[in-house]
């Protein structure tokens, strides 16, 4: 029997909540409003509680996100209000 190997997961570099704001293009804030509602996965580490975030779930979340955006005013309107928290009635800019 062979045994999964985490040592690669365990080496991955963590990354912050201003990197992930950075390479989502959004600002920090969206970033932990997206943590809070669980769309964007997290790990809170140290005395702290830091919150950090793996790359593969950065990467998974940004498909997830480029998905809703391509697929017209119903995927905007998702990530919009899951962004922003209450809309407006009527939404769209």
């Amino acid at each position: 029997m062979q045994m999964r190997s985490y040592e690669n997961e365990l080496t991955q570099p963590m990354l912050t909540v201003k990197e992930v704001a950075h390479l989502l293009h959004v600002h920090p804030s969206t970033v932990r409003r997206w943590e809070k509602q669980g769309l964007l996965r997290s790990y809170r580490l140290g005395p702290k509680r830091s919150i950090r975030f793996k790359p593969k779930d950065v990467a998974e979340f940004a498909s997830y996100a480029n998905n809703f955006q391509g697929g017209g005013a119903h995927g905007r309107r998702l990530l919009e209000s899951s962004s922003k928290g209450k809309r407006t009635k009527g939404g769209d800019r």
